[in-house]
Formats: C-alpha cells, sequence, structure tokens
C-alpha cells in the first residue's frame, strides 16, 4: 500500500492521479506483483486496520488518501 500512496506523497487530490498511475503499474509491473499489492490494498479498503495516510505522512487526508485508493484499484482491475 505504501508503494501506491508514494506516487501521490505531495498531491492534495491525489485521485486526479489515480488513473495515469494504474496505467504505469499495469504496464511496469509483473501481474502477480500488482495483484497481490491490489489485494492488500482492497483488503485494508474493506476491513480498516490503520490510518492509511499516516504510512507515509501523505499531504493529502485520509478520506481523500483512501478515495484515491479506491480508484486506482478500479484503474488497475480495469486494465488486467
Amino acid at each position: 500500500m505504501t508503494i501506491a500512496l508514494y506516487w501521490v506523497i505531495f498531491e492534495d487530490e491525489p485521485v486526479l492521479r489515480a488513473e495515469s498511475i494504474a496505467e504505469d503499474l499495469v504496464r511496469g509491473g509483473p501481474s502477480d506483483e500488482l495483484l497481490e499489492m491490489i489485494e492488500e490494498i482492497e483488503l485494508e479498503l474493506d476491513q480498516p486496520t490503520q490510518p492509511v495516510r499516516d504510512a507515509l505522512e501523505n499531504r493529502a487526508t485520509e478520506e481523500k488518501c483512501r478515495e484515491y485508493l479506491r480508484a486506482l484499484v478500479s484503474h488497475v482491475r480495469a486494465r488486467l
């Protein structure tokens, strides 16, 4: 999850970059590793265990970080 959040660490509106980041991830990473990352994100989104924003001290709010992660998962899944 921190890999996904790192791409938007300084963004106030990270969801705006979700689609382009998903394209980069699908293009650049092995499917097994990418699927594992997406599944980990989905698990956290479905059953929250931690404030995701705090993992890297992202600039965006917790809500916006989670919105970005949901959008990222959706865009990646659509491209697999």
